[in-house]
């Protein structure tokens, strides 16, 4: 069906297919996406933290609530990209089964950033 067709499942359809050489570069990757996810979460995910004791949140301390788009967007995740995109950070599973779907990384390589990406966001929220 055409409809499917963007899915490349048979071997043929996914001869671009990508993913890490050796051991380390398999740490590597590992290691920054687990590094920007984490960062990446805490950084919004301290969006939603309670900062004094009277019930006030950060959002009131931005101003405004485009003041927090612009720091989440731009501040939070332009710079977790800058940073880890050269390793090939996906920091988000539905990129990761973006770029697995379409033949971009092979199933195994993406399974394991996925496993990473929800480990760095557990941790993450045990520590918040």
């Amino acid at each position: 069906m055409k409809i499917f067709e963007f899915f490349k499942v048979t071997k043929k359809q996914r001869e671009n297919v990508q993913e890490p050489k050796n051991a380390k570069t398999w740490l590597i990757h590992g290691i920054s996406e687990f590094i920007g996810t984490f960062i990446l979460t805490m950084g919004l995910a301290g969006l939603s933290t309670v900062a004094k004791n009277d019930g006030t949140e950060i959002e009131h301390f931005f101003g405004h609530p485009a003041l927090i788009g612009f720091y989440a967007g731009f501040g939070v995740v332009g710079f977790v990209l800058f940073v880890f995109l050269r390793w090939s950070c996906d920091l988000n599973p539905a990129v990761t089964l973006y770029r697995m779907f379409n033949g971009t990384n092979t199933h195994r390589y993406g399974i394991y950033k996925m496993v990473i990406q929800f480990t760095s966001a557990i941790l993450t929220g045990m520590l918040i």
